[in-house]
């Protein structure tokens, strides 16, 4: 599934909190829940945004990931190993 890169503005504090994986999937955020449930999580992904370029919650070597589920729309970071797995779906 091709995956569209998303402007960092749209990367809130707010949307941040407003949710995790572990909260709308049921599993942890590790890397062998993320891939063994790759299929369930990509049709939730919206976008994404390079984590360091990020205005809130910076990281290096990250991937900002936002996802919709239930008409809630919020974001986490994911490894680049876990998003790179998550495109391949």
């Amino acid at each position: 599934m091709r995956i569209y890169p998303l402007d960092p503005a749209l990367f809130t504090q707010y949307l941040w909190e407003g949710c995790t994986i572990q909260q709308a999937f049921g599993f942890p955020l590790r890397t062998h829940e993320v891939k063994k449930n790759a299929k369930k999580i990509v049709n939730h992904v919206v976008g994404y945004c390079k984590a360091e370029k990020l205005f809130v919650r910076r990281k290096k070597n990250e991937v900002a990931v936002m996802f919709e589920k239930g008409g809630k729309r919020w974001w986490n970071h994911l490894r680049k190993e876990e998003f790179q797995f998550l495109c391949k779906e």
